[in-house]
C-alpha cells in the first residue's frame, strides 16, 4: 500500500496546480504522470487475489489494466485520458485506499 501513497503524492505535486491544457503541453509532467501509472499497475499486480478480492469497490482490474495499456501500447496513450484519470477517477482510488488502510490498521 506504500506505493499507492507515494504515487498519489507524485500525482498531486505535479498535477495540483495544472490545468488540463497545461498539462497536454507538460511533457515532463505527463512522462512522470504515466510513468505513476505503471507503478500503480504493478502495486496492484503485487497484490495477492485474496487481498484485492476482499476489495471488490476498487477497480484492481482497471489498474492494472492501464497499466498494461501504457506499456505495451505506449504510442496510443491518449493524454486526455490521462488527465481525466487523475483529475476524476484517482480521488476516489485515493478515498478507496485510505479506509482499507484505516481497516487494515486496526
Amino acid at each position: 500500500m506504500i506505493a499507492f501513497w507515494k504515487v498519489f503524492i507524485i500525482f498531486d505535486e505535479y498535477t495540483k496546480k495544472m490545468t488540463k491544457e497545461s498539462f497536454l503541453k507538460n511533457r515532463q509532467v505527463q512522462d512522470a504522470v504515466i510513468r505513476n501509472f505503471i507503478v500503480m499497475g504493478e502495486a496492484v499486480k503485487a497484490l495477492s487475489p485474496t487481498f484485492r478480492d476482499q476489495y471488490p469497490k476498487v477497480r484492481w482490474a482497471s489498474i492494472n489494466g492501464m497499466r498494461n495499456f501504457i506499456v505495451h501500447d505506449y504510442l496510443d496513450i491518449n493524454l486526455q485520458v490521462v488527465w481525466s484519470t487523475v483529475k476524476d477517477n484517482l480521488p476516489l482510488l485515493k478515498k478507496q485506499i485510505v479506509a482499507i488502510v484505516k481497516e487494515l490498521k486496526k
